[in-house]
């Protein structure tokens, strides 16, 4: 990472990171392209800062404003240490089994699908609370725009459960569709998958090898 350096991150249609390098001016961000100078577009985030915006030949993409970082085969390299670094040990974890944050979100979901909207966007607040969000960015049954209570919710706990193997179960256990349609990976290949519905064979895991040689009955999930 060059902190000298600000860039301008962008996905493409083709989900490919692109990058230009940006200049802070005030609240806006300028560059440079076929020797003209150029600003971001930019429109407020509702809590008090700005989301930002280039035109591409594909039209509009939003940008994500961080310094310039190393890349690896056309991808930024960004680091998760959330689950690491116990006892100053790059690679050691022990997870917590019952997390408070987890239970008032476990709650919110079931007031969600009881139809107790309000008890449930009070649990979602009270995380959001703790996290040190302001007011402005906590939510009421008249901030939701066209989002369900039941949207809200799994928003926060995918933010609040990040990285900790959650976000799988959490979407097919509620019949959503996996959206994968970001950079990584997951793409390579002559059929890259995007979207994954909750009834498609890859949300079923296989059968542990070991078990299918015990009992001689049991036959291979597709």
């Amino acid at each position: 990472m060059d902190e000298s350096i600000t860039w301008a991150l962008y996905v493409d249609d083709s989900y490919s990171y692109k990058w230009k390098e940006v200049t802070a001016s005030g609240d806006d961000y300028v560059y440079t392209e076929d020797g003209q100078q150029k600003t971001l577009q930019k429109e407020s985030d509702g809590h008090g800062g700005y989301h930002y915006f280039i035109q591409t030949e594909e039209g509009s993409k939003r940008v994500l404003i961080d310094n310039k970082l190393d890349v690896r085969n056309g991808f930024p390299k960004y680091y998760v240490l959330k689950c690491s670094g116990q006892e100053d040990q790059v690679h050691l974890w022990s997870p917590v089994i019952s997390r408070l944050a987890e239970m008032y979100l476990n709650r919110a979901e079931a007031n969600a699908k009881l139809g107790n909207d309000v008890l449930a966007l009070e649990d979602v607040n009270m995380i959001r609370s703790r996290a040190g969000i302001p007011d402005i960015g906590l939510h009421t049954m008249a901030n939701l725009g066209d989002k369900s209570v039941l949207d809200v919710v799994l928003e926060e706990r995918q933010l609040e459960l990040a990285y900790e193997g959650h976000r799988k179960v959490d979407v097919f256990r509620n019949g959503r569709t996996m959206n994968r349609e970001y950079p990584g990976t997951h793409l390579s290949g002559n059929s890259p998958i995007y979207t994954i519905p909750a009834n498609d064979n890859a949300v079923v895991e296989y059968l542990p090898e070991g078990q299918l040689l015990i009992h001689e009955g049991l036959t291979q999930n597709p």
